[in-house]
């Protein structure tokens, strides 16, 4: 920036506009403004911004639900990257602003209030109402997969849940059996394996795989030979699980990956509206 816009304080300036933005983008694009010396162009911005300004008077500002950088997504998917829950969450935003700006401009003209540019704009927004549902209800806003994303899924971790409530049973019913020979009358975890602590003068009486020993070595953490044949089923639900996770991750990437064009487009002229409603 030249001498003479820092004696204005114009980078003050865009930093207060940029904190007015709500996409990390929009903030970038704020931060590297230039003066405008095209009068027509002048104009046109000034007459937008007035707009805006109007609209927010009246209403409030256009609804946008996400904040990062969403640009990379339709490049990333066409070289055959493999979107996370958290990609397609932010995707599953980025529809639910352009359907509510849908809807947002439908109640300004309601209420008869001039918005013929932010309209020319809301008005070739391409929502795609199936992606859209598909995805809220396949990931929530951690990026975790939903069991409402197929019945297969939420079959599987039905039998999960049942699994794992039968081996706390069991593990419950051994520590009410063999409590004198334990050090602690609670169940634990090592590496994802339930044991029980078991003083050390009585681990050979009970079978299992000695998974841990304790610093004094008083005590072993054994999983039980009854819980190790039902965690082998429990294993076998979990690969189940992992395969229906990436199976579904998969699909809703390749449904993104029919719709990166209009996302390209559309999540450039949300930027606009960003921007243009920063400046108001």
């Amino acid at each position: 920036m030249n001498k003479h816009l820092l004696k204005l304080e114009f980078d003050k300036i865009l930093e207060q506009l940029s904190s007015y933005s709500i996409i990390d983008n929009t903030k970038d694009l704020a931060l590297n403004l230039k003066p405008i010396n095209d009068l027509v162009y002048l104009n046109d911005s000034l007459n937008e911004i007035d707009e805006a300004l109007k609209i927010i008077l009246r209403l409030q500002r256009p609804p946008i639900f996400f904040s990062k950088d969403l640009s990379y997504i339709p490049s990333f998917v066409r070289k055959g990257g493999l979107l996370d829950g958290l990609e397609i969450y932010l995707i599953g935003q980025f529809y639910k602003t352009i359907k509510e700006n849908k809807i947002f401009v439908n109640s300004l003209l309601k209420e008869n209030i001039e918005c013929s540019k932010y309209y020319s704009i809301v008005s070739t927004l391409n929502y795609n109402e199936y992606l859209h549902q598909l995805i809220e209800r396949s990931v929530d806003e951690t990026g975790y997969v939903l069991d409402s994303a197929t019945p297969t899924l939420r079959q599987i971790r039905g039998k999960l849940e049942k699994i794992e409530s039968k081996i706390k049973s069991k593990l419950q019913e051994i520590l009410n059996k063999e409590s004198k020979k334990l050090s602690l009358n609670v169940i634990s975890q090592r590496d994802g394996h339930f044991v029980i602590p078991v003083k050390t003068e009585y681990k050979n009486s009970i079978k299992g795989a000695v998974l841990d020993v304790s610093a004094t070595s008083q005590t072993v953490y054994i999983e039980p030979i009854e819980i190790i044949e039902i965690q082998s089923l429990k294993n076998e639900y979990l690969r189940e699980e992992k395969e229906e996770v990436e199976r579904i991750l998969n699909n809703i990437t390749l449904d993104i990956l029919n719709e990166a064009d209009y996302i390209e487009d559309d999540f450039k002229k949300i930027i606009h509206i960003d921007l243009v409603f920063s400046k108001r």
